[in-house]
């Protein structure tokens, strides 16, 4: 079996790549977000919880992950942490098939959009809500990058969550 690593912590230049696309998303989203929006108003008490509830959906984000590892691999054991300006969740050394990869990547950036709109139906501010999910997609690159490369991997390919980003096994 092939194996092909992708050291998504220890690679410079693809982390670079990753934020900037990540850059242009955040900009993209916002200026789109101005175009259809309402009047900019916004207040100190809006910004203070649009601060608060974006670090804890990215906390919460990683609870997602962690979840669907678990979901998908009840034995797995689940690593949280921070490391070069990045939470994480992990399951090292657990090995996933495409779709329940696919599943544990990009369920955070659903989880998360739908929750934003739930706060905004209940009343939250548009320009908070418009940030809060600007920032948080922008900041799920890394997990879009993991979807655009299961997408591209041969039927049969297993993934395993490593320490240093992912393994793809495939004959």
């Amino acid at each position: 079996m092939k194996k092909r690593e992708i050291h998504l912590l220890e690679n410079q230049s693809l982390l670079m790549r990753l934020n900037l696309i990540g850059l242009a998303l955040f900009a993209g989203i916002l200026v789109v977000g101005i175009f259809v929006g309402p009047h900019f108003s916004m207040g100190i008490v809006d910004i203070l919880l649009g601060l608060v509830l974006l670090v804890a959906l990215f906390l919460f984000h990683e609870v997602v992950h962690g979840l669907f590892f678990k979901l998908f691999s009840p034995r797995a054991k689940i690593q949280f942490g921070y490391t070069k300006g990045m939470l994480y969740a992990g399951a090292p050394g657990t090995r996933y098939t495409r779709f329940p990869f696919f599943i544990i990547a990009i369920m955070p950036f659903i989880v998360v959009s739908l929750l934003l709109w739930c706060f905004f139906q209940l009343g939250m501010n548009y320009w908070a809500v418009l940030f809060i999910f600007a920032c948080h997609t922008s900041g799920c690159i890394g997990d879009f990058y993991y979807v655009y490369l299961l997408m591209k991997a041969p039927k049969g390919t297993k993934i395993e969550d490593t320490n240093y980003g992912i393994a793809l096994y495939f004959k």
